[in-house]
C-alpha cells in the first residue's frame, strides 16, 4: 500500500513538475515569424511562416487544418503542422486560394471596407483534439489612398503650350456596385487655367499594371470647365476583379515589382475640333515588401 502511494506521489511530483516548466517556458518565450514566398500562380499563393518561439516546450501540438476567412468567405488553409515535443521551431505552410481572396475583398467592400478575419483550427496537444477559433476586426480605407493617388498624379503642362493642363484639385470616391466588376463613382473637381472654357464631352481613362488593364472609366454626364475656374466631373471606374489573380502572380513573380500606368485624357471640342486634353498619363514601377509585414519579434 505505502509502495502504491508513493508511486502516486512521484507521479503527482512529476506533473506538477511539467506543468511548472511548461508555465515557465510559455511565460519565457520570445517567439519570432519570418515568412517566404511558396509557389505562387493565378489560382493559388502559398506563404511559408516560420516560427521560432526561443525555447523548447514540453508538449507535443499538432495542427491538422486551419482555415482563414474574411467574412463568410474562406480564402486560406494551413495543412498539417506538427511542433514536436521540446522543440522549439514549426513551419506552417498557409496556401491562399487567389480568386476566393479576391470574392472576400468584395464581400469587404460591400461591408464598407470594415470585415472580421476569422481563423478555426483543429489541433491535437499529446493526441488529444481540440478547436479554437480566432477572430480580429479589420478596416481599410482604400478609397481614401485612391483619392490621393489621382490627386498626386497630375502631368504638368508643356512649356509654351496653348492649351494648359487642367488641374486636379480635390477628388471624392464611393464604392459602387460589386457583381462582376467591381466599380466606383467619383467626383473630381479640375481647376481650367486656361482664358477660354472646355467643354467636356467625354473621358478616356485607364489603368495598366504590368501591360494589363486593370481599370477603365466613363464620364457620367457632360459638363464645361470655366476659364479660370473649376468644375466636378462624375467618372464611373470599373476594375476587372477577373484579372486581379494574374496581377497579383506576376507582381510577386517579379519580386514584388510592377509597372503601374494611369492615362486620363478629356474629350472636347474647341473651336469646332475634336481634341483630346491630357489631365495625366504617367507611368512607374512599384515596389512592395508584403512579407515583412508578416514579421514579427516578440
Amino acid at each position: 500500500m505505502r509502495a502504491a502511494i508513493k508511486v502516486v506521489l512521484i507521479i503527482f511530483l512529476l506533473l506538477i513538475s511539467w506543468i511548472g516548466y511548461l508555465a515557465f517556458s510559455l511565460t519565457h518565450l520570445n517567439p519570432q515569424i519570418t515568412a517566404e514566398w511558396g509557389y505562387v500562380d493565378e489560382n493559388r499563393t502559398e506563404i511559408w511562416l516560420h516560427v521560432n518561439l526561443g525555447r523548447g516546450i514540453p508538449l507535443s501540438l499538432s495542427i491538422d487544418d486551419a482555415t482563414l476567412a474574411l467574412g463568410v468567405v474562406p480564402f486560406g488553409e494551413i495543412r498539417h503542422a506538427e511542433l514536436g515535443f521540446m522543440q522549439k521551431t514549426i513551419d506552417l505552410p498557409l496556401v491562399i486560394d487567389n480568386k476566393n481572396a479576391v470574392q472576400a475583398f468584395k464581400v469587404h467592400i460591400g461591408n464598407g471596407e470594415s470585415s472580421k478575419i476569422t481563423v478555426v483550427m483543429d489541433a491535437s496537444i499529446f493526441g488529444v483534439p481540440f478547436r479554437r477559433e480566432f477572430n480580429r476586426d479589420i478596416e481599410t480605407d482604400i478609397l481614401g489612398e485612391l483619392d490621393s493617388t489621382l490627386e498626386s498624379i497630375q502631368t504638368g503642362s508643356e512649356e509654351n503650350a496653348l492649351l494648359q493642363t487642367p488641374q486636379i484639385e480635390r477628388v471624392s470616391s464611393r464604392w459602387g456596385e460589386i457583381v462582376g466588376a467591381i466599380t466606383i463613382y467619383s467626383d473630381v473637381t479640375l481647376y481650367n487655367p486656361n482664358i477660354f472654357p472646355i467643354p467636356v464631352r467625354g473621358i478616356e481613362y485607364e489603368i495598366y499594371m504590368n501591360d494589363y488593364n486593370v481599370a477603365h472609366g466613363e464620364l457620367l454626364g457632360e459638363t464645361t470647365l470655366p476659364s479660370k475656374g473649376s468644375a466636378t466631373l462624375r467618372i464611373k471606374t470599373f476594375v476587372d476583379s477577373e484579372v486581379l489573380p494574374k496581377v497579383w502572380a506576376e507582381h510577386i513573380e517579379n519580386g514584388e515589382r510592377s509597372k503601374i500606368r494611369v492615362s486620363i485624357y478629356l474629350k472636347s471640342t474647341i473651336l469646332g475640333k475634336e481634341i483630346k486634353v491630357k489631365i495625366a498619363d504617367k507611368e512607374e514601377t512599384i515596389e512592395t515588401d508584403l512579407l515583412s509585414e508578416l514579421k514579427f519579434e516578440g
